[in-house]
């Protein structure tokens, strides 16, 4: 597997983020060699390998709301903690074999 959905809490605003450890040949960071090029397909026979996943970027740049979830997939729970402190705080409980995690760049 190498796409994982986390729920990032980056600047104290929770948001879904989908992460991506495919190797640079996969096919989800093959994109054409002309970089204006915005339509291509799986098939084109110029695509390269290497390029940032082209997932991702559409996730964060075209927004959430533009992602379909595949029919019949029933997303699974993940547990977390919560406490109050001038708010409601929200924690996963780890570990989760589920739910991929890194630690934030700045702790």
């Amino acid at each position: 597997m190498s796409h994982y959905l986390a729920i990032d809490g980056y600047a104290d605003e929770l948001r879904l983020k989908l992460i991506c450890t495919a190797t640079t040949d996969a096919p989800c960071r093959m994109r054409p060699s002309d970089p204006d090029r915005e339509e291509w397909h799986e098939g084109d026979p110029d695509l390269t390998p290497g390029h940032p996943c082209w997932a991702v970027e559409w996730s964060e740049e075209v927004g959430w709301e533009s992602v379909a979830s595949a029919t019949d997939v029933e997303w699974p729970r993940i547990p977390v903690t919560v406490e109050y402190d001038e708010g409601v705080i929200v924690a996963p409980v780890a570990p989760q074999p589920d739910l991929f995690t890194e630690p934030r760049a700045d702790q």
